[in-house]
């Protein structure tokens, strides 16, 4: 219950909490607190430079952030087409990626009391099956980005190329 009730990952058969910070733990999140602005500013940096440079492949959307709002980018999800197969890919590649959301919220079992089923809200159904994270951590160099990048780009050729 304490790691928001899933069990396996990303899937809830309990409303949990996120109760994971013991004392210990909070602690050491005192002396991080003081670089929390540089990794912000840091995976800000490796968000615009991923804008920059996928912005001109049309089987992915990028993240919207509306201009009134900000985001530190804890993490940098696409929508992307074939995106099962690009999650393999990226394996192959050794680049990781991440599907947060594998399941929509309504159909996860802690709250099937409420009744919904597959079709009741579409486009969160349509998200779960075409998202995808990429790294966007603090530390990534732009070396491991351009790598990312060039990955994303060679899997859209292969496929543009079979289509």
């Amino acid at each position: 219950l304490r790691h928001h009730g899933e069990n396996p990952r990303y899937y809830h058969k309990w409303v949990g909490l996120n109760s994971r910070l013991d004392t210990l733990q909070a602690a050491v999140l005192l002396v991080k607190l003081a670089y929390l602005e540089g990794w912000s500013a840091a995976r800000q940096a490796n968000a615009l430079y991923y804008y920059q440079h996928l912005a001109d492949i049309p089987q992915i959307e990028l993240p919207y952030i509306h201009p009134k709002a900000g985001s530190i980018f804890n993490q940098f999800t696409l929508r992307a087409r074939y995106r099962d197969e690009l999650v393999n890919y990226l394996i192959e590649k050794e680049v990781g990626s991440a599907i947060y959301y594998p399941q929509p919220l309504h159909i996860q079992e802690c709250f099937s009391y409420l009744g919904y089923r597959m079709g009741d809200f579409p486009l969160a159904e349509e998200a779960s099956r075409l998202v995808i994270s990429i790294p966007v951590f603090s530390e990534l160099t732009r070396e491991q980005q351009d790598y990312v990048i060039s990955c994303l780009r060679e899997f859209y050729a292969r496929k543009i190329s079979e289509d």
